[in-house]
């Protein structure tokens, strides 16, 4: 969960220059419970591998599209760690 913290803001600091790019790619978690705007993640529907990227995103740098790509692969990794959990702990009540 930490290194896709940590790709999302280095990422989103390499499209400082395409703000509409950081638009469609980065969202404030549980904005609507009103938290504050200091950490935006990459949404979730980037995290899956079919999912292409924006339009125009064929223009970024190739550091700020391999930062996207370990966070896409981070993000992903992460989801897949958390559902693993709640399966193991659902088996594991089960017995």
């Amino acid at each position: 969960m930490l290194l896709h913290i940590a790709l999302s803001i280095i990422a989103r600091r390499g499209l400082a220059s395409y703000p509409l790019l950081e638009a469609q790619l980065f969202a404030v978690p549980n904005r609507w419970l009103g938290g504050p705007d200091l950490i935006q993640l990459l949404r979730v529907g980037y995290f899956l591998p079919l999912r292409a990227l924006p339009e125009g995103s064929h223009a970024l740098e190739p550091w700020v599209r391999a930062t996207l790509l370990a966070a896409r692969l981070s993000g992903l990794i992460f989801l897949c760690a958390i559902l693993g959990f709640f399966i193991a702990a659902f088996i594991a009540a089960g017995r």
